[in-house]
């Protein structure tokens, strides 16, 4: 049995087959340890300036029969620079910072283990 994944769909690609062959209990299991590797994963490959609050403020959360990643770094400045990082972005001087796409290499370095976990779960 082959699951994939996309970025652009995430978990969902699989989410009703998994619903239909684990319990709540195991999904949630899943949900969080997979929650948790990409999180360290982030953790550990957004690139850090000089604080290294974007880094630090990445989290997950599952809710229901999803997983939801997000980074509320920087708030206040009305960007989320979690993704200007990722994509890259003007400054204010007229320069650039050209992209760099950290968060795309971190869940893909992560997501075959998951995917060996959750395929081993529904053997």
């Amino acid at each position: 049995m082959n699951i994939s994944y996309s970025m652009n769909e995430g978990l969902r690609g699989f989410e009703a087959y998994i619903n239909a062959a684990t319990s709540k209990s195991k999904l949630e299991t899943i949900l969080n340890h997979a929650g948790k590797a990409i999180v360290n994963e982030l953790k550990a490959k957004t690139p850090s300036h000089n604080t290294g609050i974007t880094g630090k403020s990445w989290a997950y959360k599952v809710t229901g029969d999803e997983l939801i990643v997000y980074n509320n770094a920087h708030e206040q400045e009305d960007i989320v620079m979690a993704l200007a990082i990722h994509y890259g972005h003007g400054t204010g001087t007229g320069g650039v910072v050209y992209a760099n796409p950290y968060i795309t290499k971190a869940v893909e370095r992560v997501m075959p283990r998951i995917l060996k976990e959750i395929e081993g779960v529904l053997k």
